[in-house]
């Protein structure tokens, strides 16, 4: 998980007429699910006072700004130059599209690190929603992104 800028940079002078010539795409989610999805999975793989539930994670995680782990970061800076951005959303039809654009085939995705959870919007109350929604916010107006019910 590195963006474009992080290797065009770490490239040397010479290589990046190459890099910039390739198709570059990525996939964005919706900052509402995405926060419950990284909330899940830490809580899974590292559980805690912060992890007891999803308030006390966005409140100790979220709503703080001195993350520096790509799961805290904002989508919108990681995709700056990319050619095509596609959604979680629709995951499999925007892929079949970068297949259908680099001339590969359409195979179906796998699924990978699922976690089992209910609708993102029933574990937040107005104060997680409004955390999210100053953290990613930059991701909500780029991306259209909403929070919406179930």
């Amino acid at each position: 998980h590195v963006s474009y800028q992080t290797l065009k940079n770490a490239t040397p002078e010479e290589d990046r007429p190459l890099i910039d010539s390739y198709f570059k795409f990525a996939f964005v989610r919706n900052p509402f699910d995405r926060a419950i999805s990284i909330f899940n999975y830490i809580q899974k793989i590292n559980p805690g006072p912060e992890t007891a539930n999803f308030k006390s994670f966005a409140q100790s995680n979220l709503a703080k700004q001195h993350h520096q782990s790509i799961w805290f970061s904002d989508q919108a800076s990681q995709v700056v130059a990319c050619d095509f951005v596609g959604r979680f959303e629709t995951l499999q039809a925007d892929f079949d599209l970068v297949c259908q654009k680099i001339g590969i085939k359409r195979d179906p995705l796998p699924v990978k690190n699922q976690t089992s959870h209910n609708h993102y919007s029933q574990y937040y109350d107005d104060e997680t929603i409004e955390i999210v929604a100053k953290k990613y916010a930059e991701d909500i107006k780029r991306f259209g992104y909403k929070f919406e019910q179930e």
